[in-house]
């Protein structure tokens, strides 16, 4: 998908929709670990927010706390629409996949031998 198209990529789209409050980076790695199933490293997960930044799409703010810096990122206004274009973009893929699917399924059932 081309950047220009205004769709986030799959983790840019997973990263968006944990942050539609302000959360650190901490808690963004454990809500995508509990709800993707997968770890995402701080350098792939920071490299992904400075991207989403540079597309006015989130707000980073650095603070401090006992143990040392802490990063925190919120959707802003732009993000929530390349959010819901992602959403509805991944969704129409999907459909698509799904209906080739049903078609593959049903010309197997037919006997046909080409698919």
């Amino acid at each position: 998908m081309p950047r220009d198209a205004g769709i986030p990529s799959e983790t840019e789209l997973e990263l968006m929709s944990l942050v539609v409050r302000k959360r650190t980076g901490q808690e963004i790695r454990r809500l995508y670990k509990e709800h993707t199933g997968r770890e995402i490293s701080p350098g792939t997960m920071f490299t992904a927010f400075r991207r989403l930044k540079d597309r006015d799409w989130v707000e980073v703010e650095s603070d401090y706390d006992e143990d040392g810096r802490v990063k925190s990122f919120k959707l802003v206004r732009g993000g929530v629409a390349a959010l819901n274009r992602g959403r509805e973009h991944y969704q129409r893929v999907a459909s698509f996949g799904l209906s080739l699917g049903n078609e593959l399924r049903a010309a197997r059932a037919g006997g046909d031998s080409n698919v």
